[in-house]
């Protein structure tokens, strides 16, 4: 129990107060559960003008558009995937269950995404794909990531889920790989409950994408009227959003400039608020004009000063939360006797500490936890 008049949640999704009335309509006006059908499209469209081209696929998760995207590329037994362990399970289950070897590369020291250094030293003649998962909704080293793909030749795929609306030199995550996927989980800046997207950058994969979605069949022929029946072609899955989920992300994504907008002055509230701090060795993010405010988080000193941060908030009536337990030390990983070596990644598996920050927070209650961290971090002894 705590005494005080603030409960602060970690998280509360972005819901615009018109959707349930749009919903309502929606379900009047259009054929609300075809398949692929008005809504899909609307998507389509969508995510079309912020990411410069068509070859977007509304899928039912992040997760299931990144199994889609190991069966694009083909993986097989034994094929090496780079990718951090510093991220969700999703990223490395889309290849473990086509058999591939995962290969954990360290983060940086400063901030949990790739570092190029430690990416290049995992590369071998089995790499099939290096695995960029774009932490907050912010690309880390850009350049040194693109380059080592070109030079090794070596596919690359963005695991954008924090990232819509974030962007590097103004253009949008999820267009930098040769594949990205994209969520639109509850706990994203814009979502629809639950929903992803697959993004195609390459045009040599489009065929085999759209087949894949479509369980393995040739439907999208069929529905542009080229074939009078379509076939089983490949393997292949269910990966289309239901139209429901779909009408209600249309609707939300029209909003994204203004949630990112308003994230963004939050997050600076955040950060000014919390400067001092920096002065007792606590790292606070730091600032990037071009990521989408996802996520706000401290890095305390050890594993017991991050819990006894996290305690103490929750009796107060702020809710916080760690983020990742590292993938390499995982009961599953543990389970292979993979050995890594990964110091950066472990010091933000046990020292990583976000605050509550999401679009219905105010500034009152920002204050409120900032001058808690402010008493936990200069209290006399």
């Amino acid at each position: 129990m705590h005494n005080s008049h603030f409960d602060i949640p970690f998280n509360v999704p972005f819901i615009h107060p018109d959707v349930a009335n749009y919903m309502q309509k929606a379900a009047k006006e259009n054929n609300f559960f075809r398949n692929q059908g008005y809504y899909y499209q609307q998507v389509q469209k969508i995510m079309s003008k912020w990411v410069g081209h068509s070859r977007i696929f509304p899928t039912p998760s992040c997760t299931q558009a990144l199994e889609i995207a190991s069966m694009i590329i083909d993986i097989q037994h034994g094929d090496e995937i780079i990718l951090p362990s510093y991220t969700y399970a999703s990223t490395a289950n889309a290849f473990v269950l086509r058999g591939a070897k995962l290969v954990f590369a360290d983060v940086l020291s400063y901030y949990p995404s790739l570092d190029p250094k430690s990416v290049e030293a995992c590369i071998t003649p089995k790499t099939k794909a290096i695995v960029w998962v774009h932490y907050g909704g912010r690309a880390t080293r850009p350049e040194e990531i693109i380059t080592l793909s070109n030079k090794y030749n070596i596919t690359l795929i963005e695991d954008a889920a924090h990232a819509i609306g974030a962007t590097h030199n103004n253009r949008p995550l999820g267009t930098f790989g040769d594949m990205s996927t994209i969520s639109f989980h509850e706990t994203k800046n814009i979502g629809c409950a639950q929903g992803g997207a697959l993004i195609i950058n390459q045009h040599k994969w489009l065929e085999k994408a759209m087949q894949h979605i479509q369980c393995g069949t040739n439907r999208h022929d069929f529905i542009s009227g080229k074939i009078n029946a379509y076939k089983w072609m490949r393997e292949g899955t269910n990966g289309i959003l239901a139209e429901p989920l779909c009408a209600m992300l249309s609707f939300q994504l029209h909003h994204l400039e203004t949630v990112t907008r308003r994230r963004k002055k939050l997050w600076n509230h955040y950060y000014h608020l919390l400067n001092p701090i920096t002065e007792k060795g606590i790292q606070i993010c730091t600032p990037d004009k071009e990521d989408n405010a996802h996520v706000f988080y401290l890095m305390l000193p050890d594993k017991k000063t991050c819990t006894h941060y996290q305690q103490t908030l929750k009796e107060k009536g702020i809710h916080s939360a760690t983020h990742y337990e590292p993938l390499h030390l995982s009961p599953f990983m543990q389970s292979s006797k993979l050995i890594s070596h990964l110091p950066n990644t472990d010091k933000f598996g046990i020292s990583l500490l976000r605050l509550p920050l999401h679009h219905y927070i105010t500034e009152d209650q920002q204050q409120y936890v900032a001058n808690q961290i402010l008493d936990l971090t200069f209290k006399k002894k």
